[in-house]
């Protein structure tokens, strides 16, 4: 059964007389399906039929038919206006009127415009994510003063957070205090004010964010055993600052936002844009090289402070077996208890996301062992020296103990 596509308005002429007859004519796989006024059909097979030069360089589109009547030929020829009849043809039966290069010179360079564009345009767009825009980011992100940083941080704070995390104890700020203070003595000229908070989540796991903003789950320090654990993680994340990882990222991806946003014409509101891209968790998840990069540099700060590098080394072991067993366990393990429901569980929890693309390293532990190795730094001196870390670990549990400890009193 021939397909029904819409025919297109001709003029046929018979070859008999100067007469010229409308006609509509169907392209189908076979051939030409040609209907006279009086809803008479006739069939040309392709092979009976041949472009006129006219139809081959300029509209209208001319085919030729030849009829045997006796001892001579007669040609029958089909006059149609609209060019995209050839296109139509190709389209349902390629090469049936001639290739590519045998149609008019205006439907050729269309057909290779449409070629080109879906092979081309696709391959470019790749090219200027992957290459021209990373390079021009991160040729831009050092002009990018602090301070907007620090806007672009507190908005994707705002966006995972509805709310701040409680304030730490006393003593663990002081611990956070003198831990930060420690790490970042040997670091010259650094222009972040960090701010580190500690959520109550079991999340095994840790995050920063542009400007200095760094987020450490209680599930994470309920696993360290000691304040140079902490220390090791904390050295990740701020070198993640200093390096301006996640500002680089977010970045490229308002830069590859901001291009999209001029090729469709809506540049009305680019700041907008951007701060909206910054509360998007897509532009946070770091490169391997990234990763890599926090890795060494950590490790190179703990030792420039003084610091034991195998507290890196054994809470990034602990932070690789977790991950084999992925960090969405510890909160399914611990599901939350009618006393803290409508506290911290009314947090969305979207920065789930960015640790589901946030993997460890299989081989860091190999390269942070090589680094300590080197031991190139100052001696090595005790973080926190007489301070009960256990405390630090559960405070729940704690102020349980202290409150059954007051009633007993």
């Amino acid at each position: 059964m021939a397909s029904r596509i819409s025919p297109f308005s001709g003029k046929l002429f018979d070859g008999r007389t100067a007469g010229k007859i409308s006609v509509l004519v169907r392209p189908t796989s076979s051939g030409l399906v040609v209907t006279f006024p009086d809803n008479r059909e006739m069939s040309w097979l392709y092979s009976s039929l041949r472009l006129a030069d006219s139809g081959r360089n300029k509209g209208p589109v001319r085919v030729e038919h030849d009829v045997m009547e006796g001892g001579s030929t007669r040609v029958e020829t089909l006059v149609i206006a609209d060019t995209s009849f050839l296109v139509r043809v190709e389209d349902i039966a390629p090469n049936a009127l001639g290739s590519l290069w045998d149609q008019p010179r205006h439907t050729r360079l269309k057909r290779l415009l449409l070629i080109l564009a879906a092979t081309v345009i696709p391959l470019l767009l790749y090219l200027v994510w992957k290459v021209a825009i990373p390079i021009a980011a991160d040729a831009f992100v050092p002009n990018i003063p602090v301070s907007w940083e620090e806007k672009l941080g507190e908005k994707a704070f705002e966006a995972m957070f509805r709310k701040k995390p409680p304030a730490p104890s006393p003593q663990m700020q002081n611990a956070l205090d003198e831990i930060t203070q420690r790490l970042l003595a040997p670091v010259e000229d650094q222009p972040y004010n960090f701010r580190i908070y500690i959520h109550p989540d079991k999340t095994f796991n840790a995050m920063a964010l542009p400007g200095g903003i760094v987020v450490v789950f209680q599930g994470l320090i309920d696993h360290t055993e000691s304040p140079e654990e902490l220390a090791g993680v904390l050295a990740h994340e701020f070198q993640h600052v200093l390096q301006r990882h996640p500002t680089r990222n977010l970045a490229r991806q308002i830069a590859l936002s901001v291009v999209l946003a001029m090729i469709v014409g809506d540049t009305g509101n680019v700041m907008g844009l951007i701060l909206e891209m910054a509360g998007q968790l897509g532009g946070l998840n770091y490169t391997r090289k990234m990763e890599i990069e926090a890795d060494e540099k950590g490790m190179q700060m703990m030792l420039e402070a003084g610091v034991d590098p195998q507290g890196m080394i054994s809470i990034f072991e602990k932070l690789t077996q977790q991950n084999n067993l992925k960090v969405f366990d510890a909160h399914k393990k611990n599901p939350p208890n009618k006393k803290s429901e409508g506290k911290a569980d009314k947090d969305p929890q979207e920065w789930r996301e960015y640790f589901s693309s946030h993997p460890m390293g299989k081989n860091r532990l190999k390269m942070l062992n090589e680094i300590a190795d080197k031991k190139a730094g100052k001696p090595i001196q005790p973080l926190l020296p007489g301070m009960d870390w256990e405390s630090m670990r559960h405070p729940t549990m704690n102020k349980k103990s202290e409150n059954k400890a007051g009633k007993q009193i």
